[in-house]
């Protein structure tokens, strides 16, 4: 699983992320993960499918997770108010399966229909590792994937939780001022 450390950039709000919900957390020493590499060997009954389905898996409590993390900015409660601003982007993750030569990296994200949350899934990429070339594709994906994580991501996240704190405050001023 690969993320964020704890002692990394959403640090300053550590109080914030471990008050938020005990259903935010999902790795012990890990902040809002998003690629999970599972790898399986070409054995009996064990092979690229059970890697898939463990991936989705996995894959789908990380954007449960991410989904929940922004629903603690939708205005009250309502799923629809989740919709807005491609929070199916926003919520994505990413995993690599890898089952002998094959690798292939997978993209998980939900979607809200007539009110239903459906979760999705789709292979980017898929290859037999065999060649050199073949390697240098899979790096120049991997690479995509963690400039993403490690840039793009951490600025949506650290808005997010900017907006959480600023609506607490907001909350805490007006339970603390006086009644007319």
């Amino acid at each position: 699983m690969f993320g964020l450390e704890k002692s990394g950039p959403f640090y300053p709000q550590r109080r914030l992320i471990e008050g938020l919900d005990n259903n935010i957390a999902i790795a012990d020493e890990i902040d809002f993960p998003f690629l999970i590499v599972q790898g399986k060997s070409e054995g009996y009954a064990v092979n690229v499918h059970a890697a898939e389905s463990q991936a989705a898996s996995g894959g789908s409590a990380i954007v449960n997770t991410m989904r929940k993390l922004y629903g603690k900015i939708a205005h009250d409660g309502n799923p629809e108010a989740l919709s807005y601003n491609n929070l199916a982007a926003r919520t994505a993750y990413f995993s690599c399966v890898i089952a002998g030569w094959t690798i292939g990296l997978w993209v998980h994200w939900f979607r809200f229909t007539d009110g239903v949350i459906q979760w999705h899934s789709t292979i980017l990429f898929e290859t037999r590792v065999r060649t050199y070339s073949d390697c240098i594709e899979l790096r120049k994906a991997i690479h995509n994937i963690f400039d993403w994580g490690c840039v793009e991501r951490v600025h949506q996240i650290q808005e997010v939780l900017q907006t959480i704190s600023e609506q607490r405050r907001a909350a805490e001023l007006k339970r603390k001022a006086p009644s007319s």
